[in-house]
């Protein structure tokens, strides 16, 4: 018997004598018995209860009733597994026993969406992941991809290639040309500071490139320096969001643009790939010269400012091979004899032998062509057809030309008249197909027979040099120019 039976079996003893002796008194009974002597056993007393099963009964404690009804509490809940129950856990959510806090703002790191600066709140206004007080862009961009470096996220950051989308004037300062309207522009912000602006001509589409650098200002300010006009600009930018741009100059022009992953090829400058160059070439080339095959040789002329002399170069090694007196410009070879520009105020086409004896004469001005003083340019179409194109511009209309003329019959036959208002043809030379022209600002240009369209605008493969003439045969391009040295001639892969 424990001692808590113990006590409870007194006790129940104890109230049991209490009750016998009450009962006794009242009834005026005698004790039925006398005391026991030292060798008699204690009589056995009835009573009116059963004192045995008293004794056997257990008497809850009420304490611990309540114990006994009350289930045991709960676990702690620590749904991340890491040790640290919730109600502690600085991160419920994913495992991190260490709890870092390196911003100590009370969110741990492993949770932290700006663990570079105390945000308790974890505001989040784009909801891109990143806190705002460690976002770069109040737009989207999880990855806070910074190109320049320069804390400004590329989502809200100009860095990148921009065309522009609506008919504003705004094309970029320092350009002189066609009305901005017919430009298409595209604006190319490089993180390094420098950047290209491409203006497509809508009318001819004929592409020109500048290069420019530029730097960043407050608030939202670009400064622009073309190079080839020297200077700056100033523009103002407003990012829209990440996708659109606005820029508007000091005299109120703006233009929206929007962005692109790159400047397509089509409305983007080419670069041919040189092959071959050969510098110092002993007779320099005329300035009004062009640049034909005869054979295997290649012929073009001397002489400033009027024509002197023909010579003929190897290709493959740009040794002069023969020098010989020649009274025109030479353009195109045929059967043995030179289609040559004639100078004078009715500048003209003619077909001379080697000796200079004409055979043929094309006059543009026959067609209604009110041809300038300048020299006409020419080749043949090539691959044995023998009708000519003729590059030439009306004095009276401003306005270029392109004629293809069949000049066996007599008189004259034209062929086909496209006009090329934004073309300035120093000279050409075709394949057949492609019309290959040598820019006035020394840029070569593909066009197709008959069209007024430009297919692709190549940079000239080195402006340091003033290139005249212009040949082609099945897999490449010759250029024939001057510097500062003397003649030059290079040799291009031709662009498919």
């Amino acid at each position: 018997m424990n001692r808590l039976q113990d006590r409870r079996f007194r006790c129940v003893r104890l109230c049991s004598l209490l009750l016998l002796g009450l009962y006794f008194a009242a009834s005026g009974a005698v004790c039925p018995f006398t005391p026991p002597g030292p060798e008699e056993p204690p009589p056995q007393i009835d009573l009116p209860f059963d004192v045995a099963s008293a004794d056997q009964k257990s008497i809850e404690d009420p304490a611990d009733a309540a114990a006994a009804a009350t289930p045991p509490p709960p676990a702690l809940p620590d749904i991340d597994g890491d040790g640290v129950l919730d109600d502690e856990d600085n991160c419920p959510t994913s495992a991190n026993a260490d709890q870092a806090d390196d911003d100590a703002d009370g969110v741990g790191d492993a949770c932290d969406n700006c663990d570079a600066a105390p945000n308790r709140g974890q505001s989040d206004a784009d909801g891109d992941g990143v806190g705002n007080a460690c976002d770069n862009c109040s737009f989207a961009n999880a990855d806070q991809r910074d190109s320049d470096n320069d804390g400004v996220g590329d989502a809200c950051d100009v860095t990148g290639v921009w065309e522009r989308i609506d008919g504003s004037t705004l094309i970029l300062p320092f350009f002189f040309g066609p009305s901005p309207e017919e430009l298409l522009p595209t604006v190319e912000l490089r993180a390094d500071a420098s950047g290209k602006l491409v203006l497509r001509d809508t009318v001819s589409n004929l592409i020109n490139c500048f290069e420019f650098i530029y730097t960043k200002g407050q608030p939202s300010t670009l400064s622009i320096t073309f190079g080839q006009f020297g200077g700056s600009t100033l523009l103002h930018h407003e990012i829209l969001d990440p996708d659109t741009l606005v820029l508007r100059d000091d005299r109120g022009d703006e233009g929206t643009f929007r962005r692109i992953k790159r400047i397509p090829p089509e409305n983007d400058c080419g670069a041919l790939t040189q092959v071959a160059r050969f510098d110092g070439l002993a007779e320099q080339p005329a300035f009004r010269s062009g640049l034909t095959f005869e054979d295997d040789f290649l012929v073009y002329s001397t002489g400033e400012p009027n024509p002197d002399k023909i010579v003929r170069i190897d290709p493959e090694s740009g040794a002069v091979k023969s020098v010989k007196d020649f009274p025109a410009f030479v353009h195109a070879a045929q059967d043995g004899s030179f289609w040559s520009a004639l100078t004078g105020f009715d500048p003209s086409l003619a077909l001379l032998t080697p000796d200079g004896t004409e055979l043929d004469l094309v006059d543009p001005g026959d067609f209604g062509i009110a041809q300038e003083q300048s020299s006409p340019s020419a080749t043949l179409i090539g691959n044995g057809d023998k009708r000519l194109i003729v590059s030439c511009r009306d004095s009276f209309e401003q306005l270029s030309h392109i004629l293809i003329i069949d000049a066996e019959p007599e008189p004259d036959v034209l062929v086909a008249d496209t006009p090329t208002p934004r073309l300035s043809l120093r000279s050409i030379a075709c394949d057949g197909k492609l019309i290959w022209a040598l820019l006035g600002d020394d840029r070569i240009a593909a066009m197709r027979l008959k069209s007024d369209k430009v297919e692709a605008t190549f940079e000239s493969p080195d402006p340091s040099v003033d290139w005249v003439g212009i040949a082609v045969n099945k897999n490449q391009l010759f250029l024939i120019g001057r510097d500062r040295d003397g003649g030059v001639l290079m040799v291009v892969e031709k662009p498919d």
